[in-house]
């Protein structure tokens, strides 16, 4: 039954990492001069529409009273996230970003277990799954594409990025035990959208646009801010659910394939559709000759090791929910014990 639990999180934890990799991806078409609020608020507002529908159909009750100052406090560290992470794709290549953005796994693993003293294996297979996914995520991405352009400020946005994201997890974790995803998700992305309005101004004062020409730009480039919106919404859809059940580290291992998602897009995309008939037909595999030519079938490869790897880590992180019902079931069997040995001394 564990296995078949973990199956489902490995799975599900892809499919999420999936849509966010369509939101960096789709992000890097974005004009770099759209104002961070005109990105971000669109996306806020899909947020909303999106769960205002799904309560009405399932007729969610909220389940508890609202947690208005802990729910406030996770809508300003989500606008950071999105705010830092955007903040450097402006300022450097994205698997560059994308790279680093990946440490916020072993970040988490750090917190989890030394801060917060809460049980999580770190294994060498771990270790070494992990080091695989950065290094050939990165090196796969440098040989395919080149320009790498790496900056102080994209480095710093990411890793707060990272420490921030961190934070916001086990505060959606504990908020959630009680309340409902739904009514959470609108409550949050309502405060967001003030919150996104006072930090754009902060820290892209330089894009601001007044209302006429917020609107001007808008309608000249609505379909990469609105896709870029769909693709956010997708995953704050269904990671509220996922982090609910299965825990912040979960999550956290599933985003590692980010990469590996966002270059098999690009290699596909690049591909003629005769390459593969070509490649068959060269009967050189291993030659010097067909890697130079036939390089992208080899990058592919690499890439389905790495989305093992990470499938590995979401599959093997330490199930909450499980770890809990364990300790209580721990805890009914010495009680029993301790009742029958005070009955047999009777």
């Amino acid at each position: 039954m564990v296995v078949y639990e973990n199956l489902i999180k490995g799975f599900c934890g892809q499919g999420i990492s999936i849509c966010f990799a369509a939101y960096l991806y789709l992000s890097g078409y974005i004009d770099n001069n759209c104002w961070l609020f005109t990105k971000l608020c669109t996306f806020f507002i899909l947020l909303i529409i999106a769960n205002s529908i799904i309560i009405v159909v399932r007729g969610a009750k909220k389940g508890g009273t609202t947690p208005f100052l802990k729910i406030f406090i996770v809508s300003l560290t989500e606008v950071l996230i999105n705010a830092f992470m955007l903040l450097a794709i402006d300022r450097a290549s994205l698997y560059y970003v994308v790279a680093i953005s990946q440490l916020g796994f072993p970040i988490s693993v750090v917190y989890k277990k030394y801060i917060r003293k809460e049980k999580e294996d770190i294994t060498l297979y771990k270790l070494l799954a992990f080091i695989f996914i950065i290094v050939f995520c990165f090196f796969i991405s440098y040989f395919s594409y080149g320009n790498l352009k790496i900056t102080f400020l994209a480095t710093l946005f990411v890793l707060l990025s990272n420490i921030t994201i961190t934070i916001d997890l086990y505060l959606q974790f504990q908020i959630l035990q009680n309340y409902d995803v739904n009514y959470y998700s609108v409550v949050m992305a309502a405060f967001a959208i003030p919150i996104t309005l006072v930090v754009s101004f902060i820290v892209d004062k330089k894009n601001a646009q007044m209302p006429i020409e917020l609107f001007k730009y808008y309608t000249k480039h609505w379909m990469p801010i609105i896709g870029f919106g769909a693709a956010l919404t997708l995953v704050y859809a269904v990671s509220p659910f996922f982090i609910k059940k299965y825990s912040p580290i979960s999550f956290q291992a599933s985003l590692l394939s980010n990469n590996c998602y966002i270059g098999l897009c690009f290699i596909l995309v690049s591909m003629d559709k005769t390459y593969f008939k070509r490649l068959i037909k060269s009967g050189a595999f291993f030659t010097k000759d067909s890697f130079k030519r036939f390089d992208k079938i080899f990058y592919i490869l690499l890439y389905l090791i790495c989305l093992g790897s990470s499938f590995y880590l979401t599959y093997s992180t330490e199930h909450r929910i499980k770890k809990i019902e364990k300790e209580q079931i721990e805890k009914i069997e010495e009680e029993q014990k301790k009742d029958l040995k005070i009955e047999v001394k009777e």
